[in-house]
């Protein structure tokens, strides 16, 4: 963005007027693109809202609005929803601002995309637009808060989208063979760690180890005895991120692996008094099934990689109560990035975080 459509934001920034029966002018002459932001009082962020400009009209069902001589924003608060209105069809928008850590969004038109916040908050230059959309009103629906710095509205060209994704440029299955084969696997040990209250949300790490080969499953849903045992049922290996599923791999990223994802071929390090490995497999669909039984658990693995490898695996953990069918109460949440336990890649250890030691 030059410095002439900065002034330009500022300048209009006072001619915002915050007041939702305003009506729009169907004789307005658009500029390309016309540039909406709020410079208002500040105002709840748990009332309805909504204000007029330069001919767009913008409804916030609740959302945060600020104003000072330094800084001034108009916001949509997590859960809640804004809409733009307009005499003319949009074809695109641009927002410059600030979103949240998880942030999603869904527009009611067109298509649209965001920064990638799933490791911390972005603020930058654009973080959201969404473009072909040809319509008066575009509805977007935040699961996080959006605070919109301007809002550049398009009538005539999409403009050029440089929103910022460039951890996703970081993902890789290099470690992977490209060569299909097929694992037909038994393991004899299981470590569960519950994360939901580290992390907010309903998230089970299972790690299955025997002497070759380590498989580690990210699923969203909470442990239900003594973090030992998952809610029996079938969980869906997908990058939905919803509730009663296992999530799928998007691969590497820098120097340690994400869930879900079977790695093998480790050596020690006697300098280091660590394990190494040089072969992984990505996750990216198939279904884990929690059985219960009379006196235990099982579990088994049906996946598929992401080169087309077919992994097949079974756990059983006998002893204990009889495990009954329990209906989860889970909440949708997006993962974060976990390495695995004690794990190296090179020189370089980390945790099952992917915390580097």
């Amino acid at each position: 963005m030059n410095k002439g459509l900065l002034t330009l934001i500022a300048l209009i920034a006072s001619w915002c007027v915050a007041v939702a029966e305003e009506t729009l002018d169907p004789n307005y002459e658009y500029s390309e693109p016309t540039i909406v932001t709020n410079s208002t009082e500040a105002g709840s962020n748990l009332v309805n809202y909504a204000f007029i400009c330069n001919n767009v009209q913008v409804n916030v069902t609740k959302g945060a609005r600020y104003a000072n001589d330094a800084n001034h924003y108009f916001g949509v608060n997590a859960g809640e929803s804004v809409t733009f209105t307009t005499t003319q069809p949009m074809k695109a928008i641009v927002v410059k601002g600030y979103i949240k850590k998880f942030f999603e969004a869904t527009a009611s038109s067109g298509t649209i995309v965001f920064a990638d916040a799933e490791d911390d908050e972005v603020e930058a230059e654009q973080v959201l637009a969404v473009t072909d959309i040809d319509a008066t009103t575009l509805t977007i629906n935040c699961v996080k808060q959006l605070r919109c710095y301007s809002v550049a509205v398009y009538f005539v060209e999409t403009p050029e989208i440089t929103i910022d994704n460039s951890s996703e440029d970081d993902y890789s299955y290099e470690w992977e063979p490209a060569e299909a084969t097929t694992m037909n696997l038994t393991f004899d040990e299981l470590e569960v760690s519950d994360l939901t209250d580290d992390l907010g949300y309903a998230c089970t790490n299972l790690t299955l180890t025997n002497d070759d080969y380590e498989m580690e499953l990210s699923v969203f849903a909470s442990t239900i005895k003594d973090g030992t045992i998952l809610p029996t049922g079938t969980y869906v290996i997908n990058d939905s991120y919803e509730a009663n599923t296992v999530m799928a791999s998007p691969g590497g990223y820098e120097d340690f692996d994400f869930p879900s994802y079977l790695i093998t071929g480790f050596e020690y390090n006697e300098a280091s008094n660590s394990w190494s490995y040089n072969t992984v497999y990505y996750l990216t669909s198939g279904t884990l099934e929690v059985i219960g039984m009379e006196s235990g658990v099982q579990l088994e693995i049906h996946a598929t990689t992401h080169f087309g490898s077919t992994v097949n695996a079974t756990y059983v953990q006998s002893g204990g109560e009889a495990v009954e069918d329990v209906t989860p109460d889970i909440q949708a949440a997006k993962s974060l990035r976990n390495g695995q336990l004690l794990l190296q890649r090179g020189e370089t250890i980390y945790t099952i975080l992917g915390i580097e030691l």
